[in-house]
């Protein structure tokens, strides 16, 4: 799904998520589409037409005459923006996009769609959706079924959907693999609890760490959580502060107070930027 580099910076490569207008059908990376939301240049129009914003009427309009014409963008925004943008939400046609789209090897739409299966109910639908797309080799995809098993979440119960920590286990795994920080931080917690698997505080780190270093704030608290305690790796009280330093400059609440209460410095004092954490 290459669609080549920006029109703006010439830098940044395209992809089928990139921010796309629906007056002339150009892309642009999302770096650029932040700057331009920043400054003054939007009120003018487009940056590339020069076209006035179009109303809701006319994006619906430009959006179906791109789906005529077979953008893969216009597909994906179809999927993405069927109920803000006004178009139909019926899945009829919300399937004949994502089927489109997934023929060409889009399997982020295929992915977007069976999360909103899911949202408005349609149980099996939309776990055979992810399940193509993680068959297509989408971490995201991954990781999302997995949250589907996972016994501990329970986001889809309601539906009737058979939870089973194996299989949430399984699809964690391939996630993390592929570097997805959601998925090494929720396996990192299957291995503290020895949920599905035995047992290692080892194991445990090995992925909160990889988690942390993705981002994760979460896996920051609970690797810093580990690194002070000593389980699964070795006492580091520096260490642990910076991490629990990052996580809670990240938002992380427990974080926050913890560093609070760490009397280290006056209150507040994870606000100001933290220094690298060690690897």
């Amino acid at each position: 799904s290459d669609f080549g580099g920006c029109s703006i910076c010439e830098d940044n490569q395209l992809t089928l998520v990139s921010p796309w207008l629906s007056c002339c059908g150009q892309s642009m990376c999302n770096d650029c589409a932040i700057a331009l939301s920043s400054s003054d240049a939007t009120v003018q129009g487009c940056p590339f037409c020069r076209s006035p914003h179009p109303t809701q009427d006319t994006a619906v309009d430009n959006i179906r005459k791109h789906l005529r014409r077979g953008d893969p963008r216009a597909f994906y925004n179809f999927l993405g923006a069927a109920g803000p943008m006004g178009l139909p939400t019926n899945f009829g046609e919300s399937e004949v996009c994502a089927r489109a789209l997934c023929g060409r090897g889009y399997n982020e739409a295929l992915m977007s769609h069976g999360h909103g299966c899911l949202e408005a109910g349609f149980a099996q639908e939309g776990v055979q959706h992810l399940q193509r797309a993680a068959e297509g080799g989408l971490a995201e995809a991954h990781c999302h079924l997995a949250k589907v098993f996972d016994s501990d979440g329970q986001t889809y119960s309601h539906l009737g959907l058979i939870s089973s920590d194996v299989r949430a286990l399984e699809h964690y795994t391939i996630a993390a693999k592929m570097g997805n920080s959601d998925a090494a931080a929720a396996l990192g917690a299957f291995y503290f609890h020895g949920r599905a698997c035995e047992q290692s505080f080892e194991e445990c780190v090995k992925w909160y760490r990889v988690a942390a270093q993705g981002g994760n704030k979460c896996a920051m608290a609970n690797l810093a959580e580990c690194l002070q305690q000593g389980r699964g790796c070795e006492k580091d009280q520096q260490t642990c502060m910076k991490w629990l330093h990052t996580a809670a400059y990240l938002g992380d609440r427990q974080s926050q107070i913890t560093c609070d209460r760490s009397q280290i410095a006056q209150e507040g004092w994870w606000r100001t930027p933290p220094p690298p954490p060690a690897s």
